[in-house]
């Protein structure tokens, strides 16, 4: 089955110039099965996803709650799925390397960054904190 390794969006509403996961640079991580992309309010996790309508008509609800329950029990399904999420809760299922945070420049523009390059976070939940946990205490998007 085919998979997106990453996708790039450009001048997309406050999207200037956003990449998730790798284009050309095989250095760089793909995008997992399950990817995340989490953040405050108007940051543009909307846009992201408005730029791709085209998933939006390929993700049906039924479908979203089957390949999320096999990839929380560990039966990950073929399927690759992308969401946006307010709840810590949900990200407490996911791997740092399958959470985006999107968050707003001093431009007013935003960018995006993978959680698991932040090493912090890497070793706290290594230790056995759930990782929305540390979004919900801020580690992952300060206030």
């Amino acid at each position: 089955m085919a998979r997106l390794e990453g996708f790039r969006v450009r001048n997309f509403g406050t999207l200037k110039d956003v990449t998730l996961g790798r284009l050309w640079d095989r250095r760089k991580e793909a995008l997992t099965p399950m990817t995340a992309v989490i953040g405050k309010n108007g940051v543009g996790k909307s846009a992201l996803f408005d730029a791709f309508g085209f998933l939006a008509d390929a993700l049906k609800l039924e479908t979203l709650a089957t390949e999320f329950h096999k990839h929380a029990t560990g039966h990950k399904g073929r399927s690759q799925v992308f969401i946006t999420t307010h709840q810590p809760y949900f990200v407490d299922a996911l791997d740092p390397k399958e959470v985006w945070i999107l968050e707003k420049g001093n431009d007013g523009l935003s960018k995006i960054r993978r959680a698991s390059e932040d090493m912090l976070v890497n070793n706290l939940v290594e230790e056995g904190l759930p990782l929305g946990g540390l979004w919900y205490s801020d580690y992952l998007d300060p206030r």
